[in-house]
């Protein structure tokens, strides 16, 4: 997962997106309300999640 300001066609209002890489060559961006909180309930699922 990293934070990217990509202008491409996603399900996310904001310019201010977390891409979230899946599957080896998947990618969905969002933008969650509350980015911090977002990435720390993700972890709290799976520590071995990587933001860079």
């Amino acid at each position: 997962m990293e934070e990217t300001r990509n202008p491409i066609s996603a399900p996310a209002p904001s310019l201010y997106r977390l891409e979230i890489f899946y599957n080896r060559f998947y990618s969905i961006a969002i933008s969650p309300k509350d980015k911090p909180e977002f990435i720390a309930n993700l972890i709290k699922l799976n520590p071995e999640i990587e933001v860079v």
